[in-house]
């Protein structure tokens, strides 16, 4: 939630008063961290509006990556213009959207031509230890890739690229690897 945001729930400017360091003025984030810290209900809200923004996040990249516009995203999904603005707009307190259901993920995933897996994992060093992994679409061969991250392995990186294991053989350990692109 941005300084702009929270000025807004606070009724307040988001001036020089309020972001400044005029004298027996406080920062703003000093103020926002001081109700989060104090005021658990707030502190989900909080949370739940930083889950969305991310969400919100990767929808946007797939779709620029992906060099789509908006309406050619839309058109590709069936859906309208109008429709995918939404799913792409972070959505405010008098105006509350729902995290897009699985389906919709799916749907937007191949407009972009990717597919959507889900990933369970803790980071270490700068690896991924992959607990489980899965992919959602119907290609089994994401699918497949995502499976053989499991048993937990560490990865590193974004986007996976699995190697070949001999026919009737589980591939070997770390023979997966995933790379940023």
């Amino acid at each position: 939630m941005t300084t702009r945001k929270v000025a807004t729930i606070l009724k307040i400017r988001p001036d020089k008063s309020t972001t400044g360091r005029k004298q027996g003025s406080r920062p703003l984030a000093e103020i926002r961290d001081e109700m989060l810290a104090t005021d658990p209900e707030l502190r989900t809200a909080w949370n739940e509006q930083a889950l969305k923004a991310q969400i919100v996040g990767c929808l946007v990249g797939l779709r620029r990556s992906a060099n789509l516009s908006q309406k050619e995203l839309a058109e590709r999904a069936g859906w309208s213009p109008a429709y995918v603005s939404r799913l792409e707009s972070i959505p405010v307190e008098a105006n509350k959207q729902a995290v897009p259901t699985l389906a919709t993920l799916l749907s937007y995933a191949a407009a972009c031509g990717c597919e959507l897996g889900l990933l369970f994992g803790t980071a270490e060093g700068g690896k991924l230890q992959v607990a489980t992994a899965a992919g959602l679409g119907e290609n089994e061969g994401f699918a497949e890739a995502l499976a053989a991250l499991e048993g937990g392995r560490p990865v590193k990186g974004k986007a996976v690229r699995p190697r070949k294991a001999p026919v009737g053989r589980k591939p070997a350990r770390g023979a997966t690897d995933v790379t940023v692109r």
